[in-house]
């Protein structure tokens, strides 16, 4: 199942421009997010969404896109080149152990492809992977949006 990133990314990824198809969208005041009924969506059909709905209603509203994790690291790929990867690596720190006491620890990088500087994580036992991409993919857009990357 595709992960979708965060409303506090799906903010940062607004102001940095970012604009793709997607299926669903986050409305300012709602952390869930919510599945498009016309099917895929861009960004200035979801701000004509907002305008019309600004313009008949007192209730205002801000929505934002809200892409999967995959659409985020091949929009940062294609247009920052800043590549993320991650990893699992699973051992058995004990050779008697049986395998449901292996640990699982996974990496999470991001790695810009103009000067080689990396962000580098690397996950707890109990840590879930696809949060960890979005630590990542957050600290790799404040770094973007102060222009430190």
């Amino acid at each position: 199942m595709e992960e979708y990133v965060t409303k506090e990314i799906a903010k940062l990824l607004y102001e940095l421009g970012f604009d793709g198809f997607c299926l669903t969208y986050y409305e300012e005041h709602i952390e869930t997010p919510k599945y498009s009924t016309s099917g895929k969506i861009y960004r200035s059909k979801l701000e004509e969404k907002e305008e019309e709905h600004n313009k008949n209603s007192e209730w205002k509203v801000k929505y934002y896109l809200a892409p999967t994790q995959q659409m985020v690291k091949s929009w940062l790929r294609t247009v920052h080149q800043i590549f993320i990867r991650e990893d699992y690596k699973i051992y058995n720190p004990s050779s008697y152990y049986c395998s449901f006491h292996h640990q699982k620890e996974c990496y999470v990088e991001a790695k810009n492809m103009t000067d080689g500087r990396v962000i580098s994580y690397q996950c707890g036992q109990l840590d879930k992977i696809e949060d960890v991409v979005n630590e990542v993919i957050l600290e790799v857009l404040q770094k973007i949006k102060e222009k430190e990357i």
